[in-house]
């Protein structure tokens, strides 16, 4: 399943984690040179918070935009949230997340 920017996710566990969890190397090197075309700021040790952060704040009702929006917000970077889908999908994909219906 490939993630939309409305998807909801919920962690299969609590503790530390990250939202680079599923995703390949050379996917983040690639992903890093999309994010600083659009903010020549970022690098690429500039994903390990952010991944952190998008991981703390996934609680099984934000939207993967509200969760981005939020930690983009949270860095001062300006980026599509369409960027963070692989990292999204990676999650999804390592079973490290289950999709969810969002409750209203």
């Amino acid at each position: 399943m490939a993630a939309s920017l409305q998807t909801v996710v919920r962690k299969r566990h609590d503790g530390p984690g990250s939202a680079l969890t599923g995703t390949s190397y050379p996917e983040l090197v690639v992903l890093v040179e999309q994010m600083r075309a659009q903010d020549p700021r970022i690098i690429f040790d500039s994903l390990r918070p952010m991944g952190d952060e998008i991981w703390n704040m996934i609680d099984g009702e934000r939207t993967v935009a509200e969760i981005v929006e939020g930690t983009c917000l949270e860095f001062g970077f300006d980026l599509p949230p369409e960027l963070f889908l692989p990292l999204i999908d990676g999650l999804i994909g390592s079973e490290t997340v289950d999709v969810v219906q969002r409750e209203r």
